[in-house]
């Protein structure tokens, strides 16, 4: 049976892979060319990459939408041999190729046996240098969903709420405080992802109709955006990829859980009838595989680069092109992937 759609979250997720991919052609700009970058530029780079934290735990939460839903029937079963495979194999067949053609690219263009061994390894051990990391995370939430599912079917709103209320202390508040002033809190939950509360919350917002003023919503939004553009002029900027703001405004930050939030409430009281991105949203999740591989395409094969373009130029039609390209990309693979099952069924 063909799930229905939800208009608000294929919204949500459309959004949220293009930030995805807006945040990595920022990041790749602040960290191949930084030393050559002028100050204010690299500023821009910093600030604009930042911007979109919020974009994966907003992914996470249309997760826990989908999968907490009492009304699909999501079996053990299905969660493995679905679901966790799936993952497994997209690690198997692209995360170990390209971790390859990374040693390859890093050792000069030698190729030696040495570098499957090693591309294998640090698969396994996730240690890999590319978009995978969020593969390995979804996996484990995916292993954990039938627990969830038990929870949210049997509790009462009043313990959804506590149990969150825990979950952002532990995994946020006091995992903020520890990486910005170094201090260990004694008291600890045997729960260290900030990623089970969003997929909590996620089902939670959307299953108890929970709404927010859109002022209120306003706010928290106009208030991060202030915070992620003045917080870097208080610092040298002397590396943008270890500067302040990753730790202030990570994932697990309170200032990105709220801005989460009031993204997610936002959407979900104005887009609920918005159905344009209906067919888009089954392509983000081959758009996510697909667009770090297209982005540096674009900066190897093109000699796409901002020393030999103005800045405004080279950020907007990398954008363009790599949003472009990666749902072209995105197209074609569900396509022949289609017919592909459809020949296999005759």
């Amino acid at each position: 049976m063909k799930t229905k759609q939800i208009a608000y979250l294929n919204v949500l997720r459309v959004t949220g892979i293009t930030g995805v991919l807006i945040t990595h052609v920022f990041m790749t700009t602040c960290g191949n060319w930084a030393l050559v970058l002028p100050k204010s530029e690299l500023y821009f780079c910093t600030v604009s990459r930042n911007l979109w934290h919020w974009c994966v735990p907003v992914l996470v939460m249309i997760s826990g939408v989908l999968f907490l839903n009492p009304e699909r029937e999501i079996t053990i079963s299905k969660i493995i041999y679905r679901y966790v495979l799936k993952m497994v194999l997209v690690l198997i067949l692209i995360a170990i190729p390209a971790e390859i053609a990374l040693q390859f690219v890093t050792t000069g263009y030698q190729f030696t046996g040495q570098q499957i061994t090693t591309a294998i390894l640090n698969i396994a051990q996730g240690k890999t240098q590319t978009h995978f990391w969020f593969l390995y995370l979804i996996t484990g939430l995916y292993l954990i969903t039938p627990l969830l599912r038990a929870f949210t079917r049997y509790t009462t709103q009043k313990e959804y709420v506590y149990l969150l209320v825990i979950l952002f202390i532990f995994t946020s508040v006091v995992a903020t405080i520890k990486k910005v002033w170094l201090v260990n809190s004694g008291l600890n939950i045997p729960i260290s992802s900030v990623y089970v509360m969003y997929f909590l919350l996620g089902f939670y917002i959307h299953h108890y109709n929970i709404s927010l003023q859109i002022k209120a919503s306003l706010a928290v939004i106009l208030c991060f955006l202030l915070y992620t553009a003045l917080a870097p002029l208080n610092k040298n900027m002397i590396n943008p990829l270890l500067d302040y703001m990753l730790i202030t405004s990570d994932k697990d930050s309170p200032i990105i859980v709220l801005t989460t939030i009031a993204i997610f409430v936002l959407f979900r009281g104005k887009c609920k009838e918005f159905h344009r991105f209906d067919n888009i949203a089954p392509l983000c999740f081959i758009m996510y595989i697909v667009h770090p591989f297209i982005i540096y395409a674009l900066y190897l094969f093109f000699d796409w680069t901002p020393i030999k373009y103005s800045l405004p130029l080279f950020l907007s039609v990398t954008v363009l092109a790599a949003f472009a390209l990666s749902l072209g990309t995105s197209f074609c693979i569900q396509k022949i992937k289609h017919n592909f099952f459809l020949r296999t069924k005759n």
